[in-house]
């Protein structure tokens, strides 16, 4: 099972329970779960595919969290 895979089912298992807080920032596993998939629809729009490599360069933030799923 890949990461993605298990925020899904973290997903429909924890819906509205908070899976990041930071600050004021919180974000339950269903917005993250929909955050990331967002976060990857835009790699696919810019041609990206299965397998292909990508770097991150990010502060600590929670918008972390869906980029690294």
């Amino acid at each position: 099972m890949n990461l993605g895979l298990m925020l899904g089912e973290a997903a429909r298992k924890y819906k509205n329970k908070i899976a990041i807080s930071m600050g004021e920032q919180r974000l339950s596993f269903v917005e993250l779960d929909e955050a990331s998939n967002k976060f990857a629809n835009v790699l696919i729009g810019f041609g990206l595919k299965k397998g292909d490599r990508v770097a991150m360069l990010l502060p600590k933030r929670p918008e972390f969290v869906p980029v690294y799923f």
